[in-house]
């Protein structure tokens, strides 16, 4: 293997981690301006049941993706807090369990 297709490979896998970077900051973007474009959220856990959410045109979250993301970004100590009395508990029970169970 000669040098010049190693650099081809790490520029290959450098443009695939930042189209897949892309991909997941938009997916984000899409759940949190949800209700700003007058859509709903599904939060779910479980068998992936995301084909029919998007078929349906909703958008969807599974509760341990939120999870990890929390993790990754240090804020599953704030999320464990109580939710406000004006929230919506149904809403916060999918993504709570993860967090709960998660270290901190």
């Amino acid at each position: 293997m000669s040098i010049e297709q190693t650099s081809k490979e790490k520029a290959r896998r450098l443009s695939s981690t930042r189209v897949g970077g892309k991909m997941v900051a938009d997916y984000w973007e899409n759940i949190f301006t949800a209700r700003e474009r007058g859509k709903h959220v599904v939060w779910y856990n479980g068998a992936a049941l995301n084909p029919l959410f998007q078929a349906a045109g909703l958008e969807w979250c599974h509760g341990e993706a939120f999870a990890a993301r929390l993790a990754a970004q240090h804020l599953e100590g704030p999320a464990r807090r109580p939710a406000p009395s004006t929230a919506t508990s149904v809403s916060c029970v999918p993504m709570r369990e993860h967090i709960w169970a998660a270290p901190c």
